[in-house]
């Protein structure tokens, strides 16, 4: 049965919803200190290409059973996934309304290191685990206002961390860039280079959907970007939504699937991101609210490589790519 889930990409007034699972809060932190750190370059040339590390924003579930990545021995995709919270007026501990809205629909997150992050503190880092990919829990009291984009980011800067701050950037403000020529003058900002895009217009949500290319000129490190519902016009994005399947996996929220289709089909991303792939020394993959959704499909898809010329497994053949010599 069509259901429609709300998802929004700019602060508005708050909502609240249930009460703080005190599970929570109690689940076991690891490395308080540690900053994200991706894996660095890793291909060889010629070599076929995957994704090397995944990393989100306020992203919410994506399928009804936590997606797996195919190639860990364990099945844990390499990378983090980060929401936010905070203590509202009444002092109770709320968060970012976008994870939590997808679990009361069902919808779950891929199997990866899952972080939780405040104004003015240290992470709460939670280990994977049977409960992480059902984190923040759907009793969570939770907030709009706890989406904004450019608060996740300026609350990564306060760690402290150069390559996590500049990753979170890219994730979290880059991503949304309505032009080229901005995405430009925001990566020189951090030290980074955009080397292709690619956009689609969705006329379902009435959005235009983009999508960059970013290039560490000193190490030829890239990162995809997949935007967010960022609109002004359309805060709400009604996003009608099945289980369906997509790269061998099952039980995957549709709409997503039909979004990411959408954009890595399109000419533009063909011509604009996926032909430069090859340039990049190891690809990491991110987004915000949407974006992150978006981000993790692209991800898990890349994983299974391995069945790109078997039945089930068309969409490889817009995804892969190999280093260039």
């Amino acid at each position: 049965m069509a259901m429609k889930l709300l998802l929004c990409a700019r602060a508005v007034p708050a909502l609240r919803a249930g009460k703080q699972d005190a599970e929570v809060q109690e689940a076991r932190p690891i490395n308080r200190d540690f900053c994200p750190q991706p894996p660095g370059a890793s291909l060889r040339p010629r070599e076929q290409g995957r994704v090397d590390w995944l990393y989100t924003f306020g992203a919410p579930g994506v399928s009804k059973i936590p997606l797996q990545h195919a190639t860990t021995r364990d099945g844990v995709f390499p990378g983090i996934r980060t929401w936010r919270g905070e203590n509202d007026t009444y002092l109770r501990w709320t968060v970012d309304i976008v994870p939590v809205a997808a679990r009361l629909a069902g919808m779950v997150h891929p199997l990866i290191v899952a972080e939780e992050i405040k104004s003015g503190e240290m992470p709460v880092r939670f280990p994977v685990d049977d409960n992480v990919a059902k984190l923040p829990k759907p009793s969570s009291e939770t907030a709009v206002s706890l989406h904004d984009p450019g608060q996740y980011a300026r609350i990564v800067d306060e760690a402290g961390c150069p390559t996590w701050s500049a990753l979170s950037t890219i994730g979290n403000e880059i991503s949304y860039a309505q032009t080229v020529s901005e995405a430009r003058q925001m990566a020189a900002k951090v030290g980074w280079q955009v080397i292709g895009d690619g956009a689609n217009k969705d006329e379902d949500i009435f959005i235009t959907q983009r999508s960059y290319l970013l290039q560490n000129p000193e190490t030829l490190e890239c990162v995809v970007t997949f935007e967010g519902t960022s609109n002004p016009s359309d805060w709400l994005a009604n996003l009608k939504f099945f289980p369906v399947s997509f790269c061998g996996y099952g039980s995957v929220h549709s709409g997503f699937v039909k979004q990411l289709r959408d954009i890595v089909r399109h000419e533009s991303w063909q011509l604009g991101v996926r032909t430069n792939l090859g340039r990049c020394s190891a690809v990491y993959a991110t987004g915000h609210s949407l974006g992150g959704a978006l981000a993790s499909l692209f991800t898990a898809c890349m994983s299974k490589m391995k069945f790109q010329h078997t039945p089930g497994y068309e969409d490889l053949g817009y995804l892969s790519w190999r280093r260039k010599a």
